[in-house]
């Protein structure tokens, strides 16, 4: 039974970790779109965006080292690949819609 309650405790907090990190990139990715036009929006969002890169850096060195602390290989990689992806879209913004006008044009949707 406790063998469970801590599968379904990581798998909770592995949840809850992807909805924050999903959330976080749908929030913010409107704000870099809508910025185009006014300089403050622009320079808000590259803050916004400067601020998630350093968090996300920090979160992502500190969360592989412990699984690295813990002989864990897999998850500290899973992190710090994971980690590296959210830093170069947070330094990169127009990563996405290159990604989504080679996805349009893949399924032929536009």
């Amino acid at each position: 039974m406790e063998r469970v309650k801590k599968m379904l405790k990581k798998v909770h907090q592995r949840t809850w970790k992807s909805v924050c990190i999903a959330m976080a990139m749908i929030m913010l990715h409107p704000v870099v779109a809508f910025a185009a036009e006014n300089q403050y929006a622009k320079a808000g969002a590259e803050w916004i965006l400067d601020g998630v890169f350093w968090v996300v850096l920090v979160v992502g060195i500190f969360g592989a080292g412990m699984n690295a602390v813990k002989r864990n290989a897999t998850a500290a990689v899973g992190i710090l690949f994971g980690a590296a992806l959210i830093c170069v879209i947070a330094k990169n913004p127009t990563i996405i819609t290159g990604i989504g006008t080679t996805l349009k044009d893949a399924f032929g949707l536009g």
